[in-house]
């Protein structure tokens, strides 16, 4: 019957609210920075590493290539950025609501897939079942012979699953880096042929269009990036060093993604500080917001007597 699974069907990708809050609010995105010119955000680095997320959810949910390169690259540079652009909890603001969906919602993906990754779409759920069954038993044999310690024990090998690909719950640092190499290397070379190629680079300035190149280093001067590009040897360099740039960032980040990847209390303990910091930012925007009112309010009041 069209619309329902019928028995034998594998199972369908779980419901995720991260995919239709990516279809709701990138495309809202797109539209309100195309009327701003501001289109050529999007083809930064995250938008990316978004795509590559909800490809992995739904087109290749048993590829282990890319859960190491998704989790590498959500856990690692995506993250980093809400502290790095300083993204901020601010319920009434889409526009700061979706920079830190961008950022966050696929570090939260990434988490969720790590340590509760379930059955995957395709596995028979026979085997779901019975792994699921020789888990609790194992817990509960653990928690009646040697208390929680041992119910820890237990259950940590519960997390596995015999119908995941070899090699699900293992990585190395150089795995990691090793499978989000080629995606990177992907976004990087078709994001220098559109940006700095001549012609594009005359149309962008023609247009008046924003990008991140004129954010990070025309309009912050000062920011150090800014300041190594411009001590390149001659501007056709300074493209170069940028990306050069963003390279050296994106693996030093890819580097801290190994430490998520071994522990899950260090990995916890990393998002609940990314929700930390973006709430704070939040918190420091309505401060200062509520100053600026006040004082606006303060100076008519003073005018009229």
């Amino acid at each position: 019957m069209r619309g329902r699974e019928r028995v034998g069907d594998p199972p369908r990708p779980p419901f995720s609210p991260s995919s239709l809050l990516a279809a709701t609010l990138l495309p809202y995105r797109f539209a309100l920075y195309r009327a701003r010119g501001s289109h050529l955000y999007m083809a930064d680095f995250c938008y990316w590493a978004n795509g590559l997320t909800l490809w992995h959810l739904w087109a290749a949910p048993r590829s282990l290539a890319l859960r190491r390169a998704v989790f590498a690259l959500a856990s690692g540079p995506l993250a980093l950025s809400v502290p790095a652009f300083r993204n901020a909890l601010v319920f009434h603001s889409l526009d700061k609501s979706t920079s830190l969906f961008i950022h966050v919602g696929p570090a939260l993906v990434a988490w969720s897939l790590r340590w509760h990754p379930g059955p995957l779409p395709g596995a028979p759920p026979t085997l779901a079942t019975a792994a699921a069954e020789r888990g609790l038993q194992a817990c509960a044999a653990a928690a009646a012979a040697t208390g929680w310690g041992g119910l820890a024990r237990a259950c940590a090998p519960a997390r596995g699953h015999p119908a995941l690909p070899r090699g699900w719950d293992a990585a190395t640092p150089g795995d990691l880096v090793a499978a989000a190499a080629l995606p990177y290397a992907c976004w990087a070379l078709a994001y220098y042929v559109l940006m700095f190629n001549p012609l594009a680079w005359r149309a962008i300035r023609r247009n008046g269009y924003e990008t991140m190149w004129t954010y990070m280093v025309e309009k912050n001067a000062a920011s150090p990036l800014a300041r190594l590009v411009s001590a390149a040897p001659s501007p056709g360099y300074g493209p170069v060093i940028y990306m050069l740039a963003h390279l050296a960032a994106t693996v030093a980040s890819l580097c801290l993604a190994s430490v998520w990847w071994r522990s899950q209390v260090a990995h916890s303990l990393f998002i609940v500080a990314l929700i930390s910091a973006s709430a704070y930012n939040g918190a420091t925007y309505y401060l200062d917001y509520l100053l600026r009112v006040a004082v606006r309010e303060s100076a008519r009041d003073g005018g009229k007597a």
